[in-house]
């Protein structure tokens, strides 16, 4: 599972301690998470935070894009 979000909180530890990679991007407008290489979550909802009521999100089955954006994530600078 990789995680993307806007920030670091306790919750982001947590999910760092039991070995899952969580990267926070201050200036993150969209978020992403992508679980067992093929299923996608993409949107304005903080996966980690509380939603508002303008926020979306959705969900794509597809193994290339979710292997796609998992290349993107690892790539990039940590």
């Amino acid at each position: 599972m990789a995680i993307l979000t806007s920030i670091e909180s306790d919750q982001t530890e947590f999910l760092k301690s039991k070995g899952l990679f969580v990267k926070a991007i201050s200036k993150l407008s969209l978020c992403s998470c992508v679980i067992d290489k093929a299923i996608t979550w993409y949107g304005s909802i903080n996966i980690l935070g509380y939603a508002a009521e303008e926020d979306n999100i959705i969900k794509i089955e597809d193994f290339k894009l979710a292997n796609e954006l998992l290349n993107v994530i690892y790539d990039s600078k940590r």
